[in-house]
């Protein structure tokens, strides 16, 4: 996708600064299967936004936008979300964090195959494997467990940002064919339970973007206007997220929450996501 206009004043300079170095290399691949699903999902996204009305759906107010108001170019996105976002004059706001720091120790999930999982979190996340347990299971039955950790945030091995863990369980009581995809076992689509990880600015969201893209995956790509997020699936299904906040939340937002949050029937939001599928690069490896 190239650009086809300058952004005007700073954002020119910022937005045509452009991040080329994506990690190359082969890894895992999005199949076809997963390719048309994304755009399926690409397309849900966009018909929600557009609210288009189904049985038992509460209908837009009058003067929403429409859906040709919805389409977002590659300048539109770099004037946006430039490099380095600039903190709002408004009291009001909330500051933007100054430090990353994770609000759990770590997320743990169960694996079947714990060479896909590795290679996937190492290679296509670009987390660091950091620890590895090995212990004996719980209860009477015997079995043990490898419990491997990963950083998430690049900080040479420390725990005290956030890590994503995964259990290899061997076990005759639990077997070998309980299911991984959290959202299937749950009996949920794909794309409702899934891991955000932070993309502390917009460039770091591209380099993520440009390495999965890299090795052979199709990207969805959402601004949700306070958040742009980007989206893949890992071996076990499971969909995992790099999100970068562009912006604090405002006073009304804030006062807003409040009232939608156990409020029955709450209107729908005024601005619309904003939907690009970026396709693998050229050459990746695609499986």
């Amino acid at each position: 996708m190239r650009r086809t206009k300058a952004c005007s004043g700073d954002e020119s300079a910022e937005g045509s600064d452009r991040d080329d170095e994506a990690q190359r290399g082969h890894g895992d691949a999005a199949d076809a299967r997963r390719v048309r699903q994304v755009a399926l999902v690409a397309g849900a996204f966009r018909r929600a936004d557009e609210r288009h009305h189904v049985p038992d759906e509460q209908r837009p107010a009058e003067g929403q936008q429409q859906p040709d108001d919805e389409v977002v170019t590659e300048e539109d996105r770099l004037c946006k979300h430039p490099r380095s976002v600039p903190r709002p004059e408004d009291d009001r706001a909330l500051p933007l964090r100054e430090t990353v720091v994770m609000g759990f120790h770590h997320v743990a999930l169960a694996t079947r195959d714990t060479a896909a999982t590795h290679k996937f979190y190492t290679e296509v996340m670009g987390f660091e494997l950091v620890k590895v347990n090995v212990a004996p299971n719980p209860g009477e039955h015997g079995g043990w467990s490898k419990h491997f950790f990963y950083d998430t945030n690049g900080q040479g091995g420390s725990a005290d940002n956030g890590m994503i863990a995964f259990w290899e369980i061997h076990d005759t009581e639990i077997g070998d064919t309980f299911p991984v995809d959290i959202n299937t076992s749950a009996g949920l689509p794909w794309w409702v339970n899934h891991i955000a990880f932070d993309a502390p600015t917009y460039a770091d969201l591209e380099r993520h973007r440009e390495r999965w893209r890299s090795h052979g995956h199709t990207v969805l790509e959402i601004d949700h206007d306070f958040c742009v997020s980007i989206y893949i699936r890992d071996p076990s299904n499971n969909m995992v997220e790099f999100c970068h906040t562009t912006r604090p939340f405002s006073a009304d937002e804030l006062s807003q929450a409040s009232e939608k949050v156990l409020h029955p029937s709450p209107e729908f939001d005024r601005h619309g996501a904003k939907v690009t599928v970026h396709e693998p690069l050229t050459g990746a490896a695609v499986s």
